[in-house]
């Protein structure tokens, strides 16, 4: 005897189901060819994230070794050319180029004696207006050894301002004015010749002809 058979009834979950498709299930790390984990680490989203999270970072990185090896090697030298600098400022040669000799201008007037200091800069340079001046009396109207005195006070002014190295450099004139000639040739004679002596005293480097009468 035999029964119908009952229709079979297949279950949601069922592979043969229609209505669900099949689920992929990925296989474990374990069950793969190492390139292949190579390749399916490289391709995950959560690996792709980690891979290079700055990447400026290593550029900058070379920038500050480099600015650091720049500073490091040019820092000494950079001082020993401060260093070397402030030294040849500073030193006696370098300070002493700048006057290079002096000039002194006697004017000689009937109540008065008149100085002027002057400074050469060097060649080319020009000299500057009078730096230092002074005035001793009396003039050549007084007697000569008044005359004397007042030479020998203003010879002391001009050595306070020359270098005592440059006294035997430094050209000393002296200019009388057209008033001694009032006084007679012999009398003028012999006011010029007490002031000649009195340069030649001095320490600086004067001749008789440097000592005259000028008109003006």
């Amino acid at each position: 005897m035999s029964f119908p058979k009952s229709p079979r009834h297949s279950s949601p979950y069922s592979p043969s189901s229609p209505s669900s498709p099949p689920s992929y299930i990925p296989p474990h790390r374990t069950q793969l060819h190492p390139r292949m984990i190579s390749l399916y680490t490289s391709s995950s989203p959560s690996s792709s994230s980690h891979t290079n999270p700055n990447p400026n970072k290593p550029h900058t990185g070379k920038c500050l070794l480099f600015l650091f090896a720049f500073l490091f090697f040019t820092a000494p030298f950079l001082f020993y050319l401060f260093s070397t600098a402030l030294q040849i400022h500073s030193s006696p040669k370098f300070a002493d180029s700048r006057p290079v000799s002096f000039a002194l201008a006697f004017r000689a007037g009937p109540d008065a004696l008149r100085l002027s200091v002057y400074h050469f800069l060097g060649p080319g340079l020009g000299l500057l207006a009078a730096a230092h001046s002074a005035a001793a009396a009396p003039g050549f109207a007084a007697p000569p050894d008044a005359l004397r005195g007042a030479v020998a006070e203003l010879v002391r002014f001009a050595k306070g301002k020359v270098p005592r190295r440059e006294w035997g450099n430094t050209v000393v004139r002296l200019a009388a004015s057209e008033e001694l000639e009032q006084l007679g040739s012999e009398e003028a004679e012999k006011v010029l010749e007490c002031c000649r002596q009195a340069l030649k005293a001095s320490g600086f480097l004067f001749k008789d002809e440097w000592a005259r009468v000028v008109s003006g």
